[in-house]
């Protein structure tokens, strides 16, 4: 799956402890005075070599390459991600110029070595702080819309993100001992040919507390350094191996941050080496959010903060406003100066998953960049909100597991805003409500309808959203169709009537909202008005061309019903016969068709057998029939099986995906979650075994994912839900499917 760009979780590499290599290339013998960087150095004396060196690692490197071979390779080294500088040192005979604007990781041409190893020193010096350690949200804080498409993609990825934090340092019945062991043997392979980090590692063991925990953080030794390097790299695994130190730095934090007293509002700076990439995704996100992936230390002080970027090609000082945070659950930030081995600096130093808007971003001279930034806490504590709510639910969705996806919210709001509109659903409003939507869409595809119906109430609430927005519209029609689904019908026809009150007697939408209001009078029996309700969405429809063939069976079936002595046959046929004759195949009618074909025709091939087997159980699911459902579908892959048509390179395969999908699915309304998650492992491997081409693959896998998710998590294993989830979000931001 590595072609579809998918989440990297196996820790199937040692790290690269440090955050640099430095990799000399040349056909000369390395000098005695770069001797000091050997625990970093690789020497190569061949660029094809050098090169299929660098293509081994997949997590991201900072290579640091001394360059004495042909000019002509330059380019090829440019296009690494893994190298960060190139320093080339040019022969007496050499005439070498270069454009730098054409070389953005060429640091210069250098006449003699001793001048190339002291700038070599102060960048490695420097490598510490030159990754730019931020996760670019793109959720815009201006009024510029935002598309259903784009919740699914960067809102998703800041939710998870958080989500995986609180995971890491909240998760209730942890072993503490355990993660101190596991994060210890993780920092003994990392450093297993390094005494002197070893030696600081066994210290660690011993003498490590509650107490000295941000001095172990503020040292330049093993800790620092790896745990940096595991958000950066964002692998979930070896992010996980660090869970011990998290958990007790989180807990100092929030002692600390209520000890300590602040004066608001608060300025501190960083200084940042950067390149032109981050420099112009920063320009281009003004007005965004932006969440820190790791551990930021800032100072109070400003030329502190210059301090490191001194002389440096490219760089960024950062400008960060801090307003009054006295009322925040946790406040993100502590003044760390008290252990540091370099007091005077006043460092500031910002957890983890910290969230801030880009306020601007000013050229100051020819190299320096000013970055404004205000730190962002209300998102962080609206998503631990949801978090907690969450886990406080999964009993609940346990509990209901009859109820899962009876309700597409999802669906019906791009639908219905489609209708009023003629444009997709959108959102201009702060990034929270946002996610208020898409942690809405949760709760009710897992039967909570109640905290589904909350969580829109407070968008509307908290939104800015005028009543009469076509957003207010479509989702007071989604909160009725919410009360509707359990039985609170006084509650959804008053959202059905506000949504009513609202829309042209001629929209489109109007007909659908009449088509949902008769079914509530029709759930509590009164027919007159449902069949007038029903009558009213077909004129509306016919008006607007449309043909609604479900429309007229419900009509039809109501008809049926009313009549009190089913055996008087001229009540039956005064029944209207438009609404008798002009009825599609419906759903019923589709699934006696496929039986009576199944049945009847004794010439059907294999894969036709199969095929209809499988349509037929398709109509089960939509009759509401899961049990019958998974009996068919059960069956038909057996057929599959017995048949040997499952191979990976015949066309049923896809069938074969489809089939364990759907099982899972009915296992999941059924309640048994072990079974359910096997069949859609298996789906899942079938698929990684060989990754299919039709164009149903990215929205089947994420929805996979998101289905596998779910079930570790009611499975009560977060850490595989997670990664799942991950799975899935990566799929919606790569192929930005509808």
């Amino acid at each position: 799956m590595e072609k579809y760009n998918l989440s990297l979780t196996e820790l199937d590499e040692i790290q690269n402890h440090e955050d640099f290599i430095v990799i000399w290339l040349s056909s000369d013998d390395v000098p005695n005075s770069i001797m000091n960087f050997a625990d970093y150095l690789k020497k190569y004396d061949s660029c094809e070599a050098c090169i299929s060196y660098i293509k081994k690692f997949k997590s991201e490197r900072k290579i640091l390459l001394v360059y004495m071979m042909d000019w002509a390779y330059l380019s090829i080294f440019e296009d690494f991600s893994q190298i960060q500088s190139i320093y080339v040192l040019k022969k007496q005979d050499d005439n070498l110029k270069f454009n730098k604007q054409d070389h953005p990781k060429l640091i210069d041409l250098f006449q003699n070595l001793d001048e190339l190893i002291n700038r070599l020193r102060k960048d490695i010096l420097l490598t510490y702080r030159s990754d730019l350690p931020i996760n670019i949200s793109s959720l815009n804080e201006n009024n510029i819309e935002q598309s259903l498409t784009s919740l699914h993609g960067n809102s998703l990825a800041l939710l998870w993100n958080q989500y995986f934090l609180y995971y890491l340092i909240k998760y209730p019945n942890v072993n503490m001992k355990n993660l101190k062991r596991i994060m210890l043997d993780q920092c003994r392979l990392e450093y297993q040919n390094n005494q002197s980090e070893l030696t600081k590692i066994k210290d660690f063991e011993m003498h490590c507390s509650n107490k000295n925990i941000l001095n172990w953080y503020a040292k330049d030794s093993f800790l620092y350094r790896l745990l940096n390097k595991a958000f950066r790299t964002r692998n979930i695994d070896f992010i996980c191996q660090f869970q011990y130190y998290l958990i007790n730095l989180y807990k100092k934090f929030q002692k600390l941050s209520k000890i300590q007293k602040e004066k608001y509002p608060l300025i501190v700076y960083r200084g940042q080496i950067i390149n032109i990439n981050d420099l112009k995704r920063l320009q281009s996100n003004v007005g965004h959010i932006i969440s820190m992936n790791t551990m930021i230390s800032t100072s109070r002080l400003e030329d502190v903060a210059r301090r490191f970027i001194y002389d440096a090609p490219l760089c960024a000082l950062f400008k960060i406003n801090i307003n009054d945070t006295t009322n925040s659950r946790f406040r993100p930030f502590i003044d760390i100066s008290e252990f540091s081995s370099m007091p005077d600096e006043q460092e500031i130093l910002f957890f983890v998953g910290t969230i801030f808007s880009i306020d601007s971003v000013q050229q100051e001279n020819h190299s320096t960049w000013i970055i404004e930034l205000t730190l962002n806490n209300q998102i962080c504590e609206h998503i631990e909100n949801f978090i907690f709510d969450f886990q406080k639910h999964i009993l609940e969705f346990k509990n209901k597991h009859y109820l899962f996806m009876k309700t597409d919210d999802y669906n019906m709001i791009k639908q219905y805003y489609n209708m009023l509109t003629r444009q997709e659903f959108s959102l201009n409003n702060l990034p929270i409500n946002m996610i208020y939507i898409y942690v809405a869409f949760m709760f009710s595809n897992l039967g909570c309808y109640e905290k589904a119906i909350e969580l829109y109430k407070k968008y509307l609430l908290i939104g800015n959203i005028s009543i009469d927005s076509s957003q207010s519209i479509v989702i007071h029609i989604i909160i009725g169709y919410l009360y509707y689904h359990f039985s609170d019908y006084e509650n959804a026809f008053i959202h059905y009537g506000i949504a009513l009150s609202l829309l042209d007697e001629t929209n489109l939408l109007t007909s659908e909202l009449y088509n949902h209001i008769g079914d509530v009078w029709s759930n509590i029996d009164n027919v007159d008005n449902a069949i007038s309700c029903y009558q009213q969405a077909l004129h509306i429809g016919n008006q607007n061309n449309i043909f609604q063939s479900d429309i007229h069976q419900k009509i039809l079936l109501k008809k049926k019903n009313s009549i009190q002595n089913p055996t008087d046959e001229r009540q039956i046929n005064n029944i209207d016969e438009h609404d008798r004759s002009i009825i599609n195949l419906d759903n019923e009618i589709q699934l006696k068709n496929y039986q009576n074909q199944l049945n009847a025709e004794h010439n059907l091939t294999s894969i036709q057998r199969i095929d209809l087997s499988y349509q037929i159980g398709l109509c089960l699911m939509r009759k509401d029939d899961s049990p019958q459902a998974l009996e068919i579908f059960l069956k038909t892959k057996q057929m599959l099986i017995n048949e040997q048509l499952d191979d990976e390179n015949n066309p049923t395969s896809i069938q074969c995906v489809d089939l364990s999908y759907q099982i899972g699915l009915c296992l999941m309304k059924k309640g048994d979650f072990p079974q359910a998650l096997q069949s859609l492992l298996q789906a899942e491997q079938i698929i990684i075994k060989n990754p299919p081409l039709w164009n149903r693959f990215p929205q089947l896998l994420s929805t996979l994912y998101d289905n596998i998710a779910i079930l570790y998590f009611l499975l009560d294993e977060p850490l595989k839900a997670i990664i799942m989830w991950k799975k899935s979000i990566d799929m919606k931001i790569n192929f930005s499917y509808n």
